[in-house]
């Protein structure tokens, strides 16, 4: 027990063995370490953790095998909900949004390529399908379509592309036969198909790319009811696009393309389009 002029260092009860001098150093400490110092040897403290570690709670909190516990649940919670997460971005970023529609509802650019136009709908060349009025880009459209495109070229200097009713090329078709055999593939048929060059495979990636640019440059400028072919908002579609692209040249110049046009393949971009269309009950989201 000190006397009564005495001095006490609580850092005296650890470093037995420090001199006056390190004493007398360690009262120029700052704030901050005495307050950590005094916080660190409380008795008081101490003697709270002393009685707690010889209770029978305490001795199960104190052990390893409770802290190892401890350490595993935590982890696996945190595992659980990381994949959560990711699983969650990974449909975000990389899903396949497709349309799925809706027998209870009305095609929307109906069943002829008279009563789609009637309706507003148009048919896209190098999207291979009629759209509603919402998801048509005419601007686009019509670049890609004219003799000023650059895939005036790979058609053989023509608007479109050669396409035909057999693989060898011997039976021409005409883009009135896809715009009606577009009616019998429906909203997500694939039966009626046609044949055409692989040129026109580039060219349809390349259209598509068009079109998302066109999309989300519309949309960012504050424009409301952006439709696009459902294509363009697939990532999947996107990554077998990169493929054809870079494919360029180097492909089997004997490889050809076979499409299958159809009718409304359509997404919105946010909430007023696909309200104004009804889509909610018209369309859902499936991952492919």
């Amino acid at each position: 027990m000190a006397s009564p002029g005495e001095k006490k260092f609580l850092v005296s009860d650890i470093h037995n063995d420090t001199d006056t001098n390190e004493v007398a150093d360690s009262r120029t400490d700052s704030f901050d370490d005495r307050d950590r110092q005094h916080h660190i040897y409380n008795p008081s403290h101490t003697r709270w953790v002393s009685k707690l570690s010889n209770s029978r709670f305490g001795a199960v909190l104190f052990s390893a095998h409770f802290c190892y516990l401890t350490v595993i649940l935590f982890l696996t919670i945190l595992n659980i909900l990381l994949l959560i997460n990711t699983h969650s971005a990974s449909n975000s970023k990389h899903g396949n949004p497709q349309p799925v529609p809706s027998p209870d509802l009305p095609p929307l650019c109906g069943t002829s390529p008279e009563e789609a136009r009637a309706l507003g709908c148009e048919f896209d060349v190098y999207v291979n399908g009629w759209l509603p009025a919402a998801c048509y880009d005419r601007s686009v459209a019509s670049n890609s379509e004219s003799n000023s495109s650059i895939f005036y070229p790979l058609a053989a200097g023509q608007t479109t592309f050669p396409i035909y009713w057999d693989e060898n090329f011997t039976q021409p078709a005409t883009l009135e036969d896809v715009e009606k055999a577009a009616f019998e593939n429906g909203e997500d048929g694939l039966d009626v198909q046609f044949h055409t060059t692989y040129g026109y495979h580039r060219a349809h990636c390349l259209h598509l790319w068009r079109l998302a640019a066109s999309a989300l440059e519309r949309a960012s400028k504050g424009e409301r009811g952006v439709g696009v072919f459902y294509k363009v908002a697939s990532y999947t579609h996107a990554e077998h696009c990169n493929t054809i692209i870079l494919e360029g040249d180097n492909r089997d110049p004997n490889k050809k393309d076979v499409i299958t046009p159809g009718t409304a393949r359509c997404v919105g971009l946010d909430d007023l389009w696909n309200e104004s269309y009804g889509w909610a009950g018209r369309w859902k989201e499936i991952s492919g």
